[in-house]
């Protein structure tokens, strides 16, 4: 069904005309790219808003049980996203079209949808729309929450040793020592129930009451990425280190590259190796095969807990502001 707004217009759309709006957009990530929602295997619905022709904004919702819609898991910036013509306008066209958009996309979503969940691209950090709206749906609040991921720009231009400089002296002494490890060798062959092993164990060691059914769910992702990696490893890599003798798999670093982002998936090791210095490694060596893929920036996503935040900025990161708007519901996913 078709819903107008005076000149403008919102309707459901395929995934090919979705996928050539991503192409096109450069807000459009790697998170929201339809190629690769299609093969994580996930329900999407996508949303477009219209001008005459002119396409202005895309909508990905992604909707589990009870109409419940969330991002996916593993996932960042998953929300609506715009076209380059917003670029093109001035700053009060743009805010004027913003709030009659959202309308329209809200308007809608409170009659097919149970609540609203999005992470909005670090581009767009005008909320004020959320914040006059203030509920969703049944007088469900909405709630607007500020978030930060670490982000390292301009890899292009930065040899890899101002990368290295870049880190702090603690990472740069741990890389130098685990250099000398003899017992250590890089790998790029992995296998399913070795990544599987080594995310249960990284996971129950930091949250030991983790709910079966979250862990269920987290596991079955990343059998997905990995079938992903299997088919494509320019959309998903991984890389990592392994024991020379028993062959085990010590450390991990996975990432998901759109088109000038690698993102950061998963980063592990093994307990008995993190005082090594394997995983600086590890991940300096994600970094620089980012660069050599011709990535333009790397970002380690979230970076909202104390401890997590320091290691993502002792690489040498800057932070990156975002939102995340949730409405309560009483209804669970």
């Amino acid at each position: 069904m078709i819903e107008k707004n005076k000149n403008l217009e919102l309707k459901q759309v395929d995934i090919s005309t979705a996928q050539n709006f991503w192409n096109n957009s450069l807000e459009g990530s790697f998170f929201t790219d339809p190629n690769f929602l299609y093969k994580l295997k996930v329900n999407v619905d996508y949303w477009i808003v219209k001008k005459g022709n002119e396409e202005l904004c895309l909508w990905p919702v992604n909707i589990g049980p009870n109409k419940i819609i969330a991002p996916p898991l593993f996932s960042y910036y998953f929300g609506p996203y715009w076209s380059n013509h917003i670029s093109k306008i001035t700053q009060h066209s743009k805010f004027i079209l913003s709030i009659r958009v959202f309308d329209l996309f809200l308007n809608k979503f409170e009659k097919k949808y149970n609540n609203i969940h999005i992470n909005l691209h670090p581009n767009n950090h005008d909320i004020r729309y959320f914040t006059w709206k203030k509920n969703f749906k049944d007088k469900n609040k909405l709630n607007i929450f500020p978030k930060y991921s670490a982000f390292i720009s301009e890899l292009n231009k930065k040899k890899y040793s101002e990368i290295f400089l870049s880190f702090s002296k603690l990472r740069r002494r741990m890389i130098n020592k685990v250099k000398k490890h003899k017992n250590l060798i890089r790998t790029n062959f992995f296998k399913l129930d070795e990544i599987v092993e080594l995310y249960r164990d990284t996971i129950l060691r930091k949250n030991k009451y983790i709910e079966k059914k979250s862990l269920k769910k987290s596991l079955k992702k990343i059998s997905d990425f990995y079938s992903i990696y299997t088919e494509d490893n320019k959309i998903i890599s991984l890389n990592g280190f392994r024991e020379k003798k028993t062959k085990k798999l010590v450390s991990l670093v996975m990432m998901g590259h759109g088109k000038n982002v690698s993102n950061l998936i998963l980063n592990l090791s093994d307990i008995s190796y993190q005082k090594t210095g394997i995983t600086a490694l590890t991940m300096f060596d994600s970094i620089k095969l980012s660069k050599k893929m011709k990535m333009i920036n790397f970002d380690f996503n979230g970076s909202n807990s104390f401890i997590g935040s320091d290691d993502k900025h002792s690489y040498g990161s800057d932070y990156r502001l975002y939102f995340e708007i949730k409405s309560e519901s009483k209804k669970g996913v």
